[in-house]
Parts: C-alpha cells; sequence; structure tokens
C-alpha cells in the first residue's frame, strides 16, 4: 500500500473513564513499583516517614493516615472538605461521587490512605517544610514523590470521570485494508490531578469519514503468543491481596524474606532460585495440607476472629500442632536438601572437610562436621605485593 490513505469507516464512542478509589496498603505499593520504582520494602519506609510528621511551620505534622490499611473509606469529614477544595479550586465540573468497596476479608481497622489535610498540596508541603529538620535530602524528595502520588490519588477518587472518544478507523488504500483503534480526550475529569501509570492509550486526532491522511512510514509488525510474564514486587503484592495471603503489614516483608533467603533472585522481576525452587517442591510434598493457598486464608480469618474474641485460640493450637508435629518428623527423615559444596580443603580445627554454605548475607565456607564444630574461615585480607 502507498500514500495517499482514505478514512473508509469510521466508528466513534464517547466512554467515561472513571478515577480509581483511594489506596489501600497493597495498591500503594504496586503504584510506587509501577511508577516511581520503589520496592515495596522502601515505600512503607517513605510512608511511614510521611505518617509520623514532617516540619511545617515549626510543628511536626503527619501529613498522611496510617499505611497498613486493607480498605479504601474515607472519613465524612475529609470528603466534605476534598469535595469543597475540588469545586473551589477546579469547578463544579469536576465534582465526582465517593465511593467505596469492601472485602469481605478486609479488617477494617483504619482509613484508605489519605493525606490528613487538603489543604496540605505537595506543593504547600514543600513550600512551608522547614528546610533545616531534614536530615537526608534523598528521603524527603522520595518521600514527596510518594505523598504526591497518595494526594493525587485521593483527590482523583472524588473526582469526576473523564470523558473519551473511543475511535476505530479503517484506511484504504489500493484496496487494502489498515486499521487503527485510539482515543480523544473530550474531559480530563480527575486526569487533571492523578496520571494512572503505565497509560497504554493511543491518542488520535480529530477524524473525518473520507478525510485523505498521508503515512510517514507502514511497518509491519509480526506478533507472536507470549506466555505470562514472571511475577514483580508489584504483581506478587496484587496475587497476595487477591488470594487473602498476608496482610497489609507483611507484603513487603514476605518478598524481602524470600529474596534474603535466596529462594528468588530480583532483577527486572523475581526469579526462583535452585534453592527456591526445590523448596517449593519439598515443601508441597511434606507439607501440603497447610502451606496452601486456601489453608493460608483460611488461617488468616482464623487468627482475626481470635482478635476479635470470636474463636478459642487453644483449639486453633491443638488443631494446628496434631496435624503439623507429624509432619515435620517425616521431614526431618526424608526431606531432600541442597548439599553443601565440598572443597579441597580440611578444618583446622577438628580435621573434617571443608564445605562452602549459604546464608542470607552470602556464601561463606565453614566446616563440615557442624554442628559438632563451628569453624568459620575468615576472608584474609589481601596484602601489599
Amino acid at each position: 500500500a502507498t500514500n495517499p490513505f482514505t478514512i473508509t469507516k469510521l466508528d466513534v464512542n464517547e466512554k467515561p473513564r472513571y478515577s480509581k478509589e483511594a489506596f489501600k496498603t497493597s495498591t500503594l505499593q504496586r503504584d510506587a513499583y509501577n511508577y516511581l520504582g520503589y520496592s515495596s520494602t522502601r515505600t512503607m519506609m517513605l510512608a511511614q516517614y510521611l505518617y509520623e510528621g514532617i516540619d511545617i511551620k515549626g510543628e511536626t505534622t503527619g501529613i498522611i493516615t496510617y499505611m497498613r490499611t486493607d480498605v479504601t473509606r474515607l472519613s465524612n469529614e475529609f470528603v466534605d472538605a476534598a469535595m469543597m477544595h475540588i469545586q473551589k479550586n477546579y469547578g463544579a465540573q469536576y465534582l465526582g461521587k465517593y465511593q467505596t468497596t469492601k472485602d469481605q476479608n478486609a479488617q477494617d481497622a483504619h482509613e484508605g490512605i489519605r493525606p490528613t489535610n487538603v489543604l496540605h498540596t505537595p506543593e504547600y508541603v514543600k513550600a512551608n517544610v522547614d528546610v533545616s529538620s531534614i536530615k537526608d535530602e534523598k528521603l524527603f524528595e522520595d518521600a514527596m514523590k510518594l505523598y504526591a502520588r497518595i494526594y493525587g490519588r485521593t483527590l482523583a477518587s472524588l473526582m469526576a470521570p473523564a470523558i473519551l472518544e473511543h475511535t476505530k478507523v479503517t484506511f484504504t488504500s489500493n484496496h487494502h485494508d489498515f486499521n487503527m483503534k485510539g482515543v480523544r480526550l473530550l474531559f480530563d475529569g480527575f486526569l487533571k490531578v492523578y496520571e494512572e501509570s503505565k497509560n497504554k492509550d493511543v491518542l488520535l486526532p480529530k477524524f473525518h469519514q473520507g478525510d485523505t491522511i498521508t503515512m510517514d512510514a507502514i511497518v509491519s509488525i509480526e506478533k507472536q503468543t507470549q506466555p505470562k510474564p514472571r511475577y514483580n514486587e508489584a504483581s506478587m503484592i496484587k496475587k497476595l491481596d487477591e488470594l487473602g495471603i498476608g496482610r497489609p503489614s507483611t507484603y513487603a516483608s514476605i518478598i524481602k524474606t524470600l529474596i534474603e533467603r535466596g529462594y528468588v533472585t530480583k532483577e527486572k522481576n523475581l526469579q526462583p532460585t535452585d534453592q527456591g525452587i526445590l523448596t517449593s517442591d519439598e515443601l508441597d510434598k511434606f507439607f501440603k495440607d497447610i502451606i496452601n493457598i486456601d489453608y493460608t486464608a483460611e488461617m488468616e480469618s482464623n487468627l482475626d476472629k481470635v482478635s476479635e474474641g470470636n474463636y478459642d485460640k487453644l483449639s486453633i493450637l491443638k488443631t494446628f500442632y496434631e496435624m503439623f508435629i507429624p509432619m515435620i518428623e517425616n521431614a526431618k527423615v526424608n526431606m531432600k536438601k541442597i548439599q553443601p559444596v565440598m572443597l579441597d580443603e580440611t578444618c583446622p580445627r577438628c580435621g573434617s572437610q571443608l564445605v562452602i554454605r549459604k546464608s542470607k548475607y552470602g556464601e561463606f565456607i565453614a566446616c563440615s562436621g557442624f554442628p559438632k564444630c563451628r569453624y568459620i574461615k575468615k576472608e584474609e585480607a589481601p596484602t601489599d605485593s
């Protein structure tokens, strides 16, 4: 096909795009990873910093609500103040409706993650912070980037939807048809204050049927069905949340533990190691009745009931240990382990062979006679030649 191309078919539909609800822990961690590149651990550390307070006009002020929460609800007082702020600063056409959903397993002990004061915009905080109180400029800068996401998301959740014109265009040249899909923004709505991360919209100009278009280039792209990508921190947290595994306070520590114990490596995505694969296989073999999604979610629910006084804790412990003790005794004898790498060196204390072992701090050389012999070879300091 060659220029010119004629628009022979045009299908146009207006659709609203609604804002997302305010952040809860899992969605904050996912957004910070996708948009800011923060690990889940760093996100929670920065959120803690914002929650504990920043010195503004001589007073330490916590600028976000508690950051470990599994709900998105907002207080009536905040919603009223935010609605007034939106109308005053953006106009009545930008006012939306407050809505929230609650997961049946949510503890609902805290609000969603939001600014403590709608008047404390990111610009206001930066302009009024006591500069002498900032001990770590990088920490403050990263925290303010996270605060901007929290502030924008919260305000956006109360704003009107964006209106987009979804367009399907057919271009024809030399009796060949070429299709294109895209959108045109008619009203920005909540997008005025909050940029959604990883937005893949193709923005198109206004087209009319019969228009003649000159293409700069025509590129043939071959596409193949791809397998699902490996988990990254954001998608792993999303999956944990969906399956009811863990709590807002444990998502970051779960991933941190997997990395520190050498079960996965963190590159662009989370990659399982040989130790991680073996551990998973062996745990599934020997502990499948208690290490599975359904049992974990049920245990989380029962522990919540215990904390509420609605379940007997001793009966839970009794049931668990009656099932667990035979499993652990069997595993001690029969579970397969990755053996340490043997070296052609002997232990200076007992004469046993030295081996390479692994810990969360890395590899080290030690005696194969552990625990009877606890010798660990220390690295020799380099000497000047």
